[in-house]
Formats: C-alpha cells, structure tokens, sequence
C-alpha cells in the first residue's frame, strides 16, 4: 500500500516539474530543510451509522440515579455523524530544487475535536422515553466520534513556484496522503447540564487515502528560515471495515478543505 502511494507521489512530483518548465538541471537538489506545521481541517468521511445493538444502546440509569431503575431501556437507533474537524500537526523535510520547486515528506498527527459531535438521547426521569432536556432531567446518550486522540498519518506535497515578488512567493501544491482511524460510539449521562462518559465501543476502522491540490504563500522575508500559509481542497478516498454488526453509510469520496500554517528553516 504505502509502495503504491510512494509511486505515486513520484509520478505526480515528475509531471508537476514538468507542467512547471523545469529543465533537469532545474531539478536538481539545490538544498534539504527541516520543517514543521499546523492548521485546521475540514471532512466528512462518515454520514449516518445505523443497526447499532440494543446491548450498546441501552444504557443503564446512572448509579446515583438508583430510584429510576425501573425507567431503563435503549436509546433509539440511528445517529448523524457530524463532519470530522480536526487540528493536524505536521514535521518533515523539504527537498528543494534550484528552480525553487520542493518535494515536501511529513508525518502527520490529527487530533479531532471531540466536542463537535450529534448525540441521541433518552431522558428516564421526568419524561421517559423522550428526548426531553426539561429542568432537572436526567438522560442517557450515545454518540458518534472519530479517534484514537493522536490519528497518525504520512504526506507527501510537491510545490512549484508561480510568481516570486522578492521576499514573498506564490505558489501551486498538489499533494496525496494516506493514514487509519476508528469510529467509536461513546456512551454515558446527561445529567446537571453536563455529560459523564461511561464506556467506548469501536464499531469501525477507516483506510483514507487523499488527493488535493491547492495554494502557498511564502513569507522569504528572514534567511534562516521561511514562513508559509497554505490552503487546500482535495478528496478523501475511503474504505470502512464495519464492527458489532453495524451499518456505516459513508462518505465517498469525501471533500476536504485545510489550511495551514507552517515555518522552514
């Protein structure tokens, strides 16, 4: 998998010097320089998950909550997941030609923002049954979250200079990527405006391999090192292994959109 990847990065960093004008002698290594970078991502990789089992669903009364035990029974099935927003940090090397072209090599390490979720819920209190949030009420929930806390990933980036004013550059990126992560349905309480974790069940596993394409802006203004920005739009390709007899609708391909700010010294 990662070989076929490889190949391909090489064949996409060929044509773009190419399309670039880049003569041979312009491709030349001219320099190799540490970087690192952050930023925010945007996806939808997973749209709906449903035939969640009615052991996970039914999540029991919280144990301070004794008195309504008789109330227990199982959230209803089926949950929207919400677009994956996550921070990704990223170091590597660039690998720079003297026509100013670069071949960009990074690991990668996303953190999704966990809090951005939908959840179902069942209130067994006041109004059994429902979903009602009503003053004093106490609920059970599941919900639908990406993980672990650290997605570890691999990219590769090829930059082709367009205009050089000087101290600031313009210029095109295309890039690919490839990384795995899970689905995980949490379960807990509702309860005082605030929610109590209880237990995590992974119902699936995520292979995604990206294309995008997209912007840099070079700040050149210092010679021991270079800021960018870059923004990006590009695809993700998924494929899900599904868990626990679930059913994950998923997004394929699912457009990304990223920005990023790094520094090269």
């Amino acid at each position: 998998m990662i070989k076929n990847i490889a190949k391909k990065i090489a064949g996409i960093a060929a044509l773009s010097f190419a399309a670039a004008g880049c003569a041979p002698n312009d491709m030349a290594v001219d320099s190799v320089k540490p970087f690192f970078g952050g930023g925010l991502q945007v996806s939808r990789p997973v749209v709906h998950v449903k035939n969640i089992p009615e052991y996970i669903r039914n999540v029991p009364v919280h144990p301070n909550d004794d008195y309504a035990k008789k109330n227990q029974g199982p959230i209803k099935d089926g949950i929207s997941v919400n677009p994956m927003v996550e921070i990704p940090l990223k170091a590597g090397i660039s690998i720079e030609t003297k026509s100013g072209a670069s071949l960009d090599i990074s690991g990668k390490l996303s953190v999704p923002l966990g809090f951005i979720v939908n959840r179902n819920e069942r209130n067994y209190t006041d109004d059994v049954g429902s979903d009602n949030r009503g003053e004093g009420a106490a609920l059970t929930y599941y919900d639908a979250a990406y993980g672990p806390l650290f997605i570890p990933g691999i990219e590769a980036e090829v930059y082709i200079p367009l205009r050089d004013t000087g101290k600031k550059d313009i210029g095109a990126i295309v890039g690919a990527g490839y990384r795995k992560y899970d689905l995980n349905i949490n379960t807990g309480w509702d309860r005082f405006d605030a929610c109590e974790h209880r237990r995590q069940y992974n119902v699936g596993s995520i292979e995604e391999k990206s294309l995008y394409a997209g912007v840099r802006f070079i700040d050149s203004g210092k010679k021991d090192r270079r800021t960018y920005c870059d923004l990006v739009l590009g695809a993700n390709f998924i494929d899900v292994e599904e868990r626990k007899g679930v059913d994950i609708q998923k997004n394929n391909p699912s457009w990304m959109v990223g920005i990023t700010w790094g520094i090269k010294f």
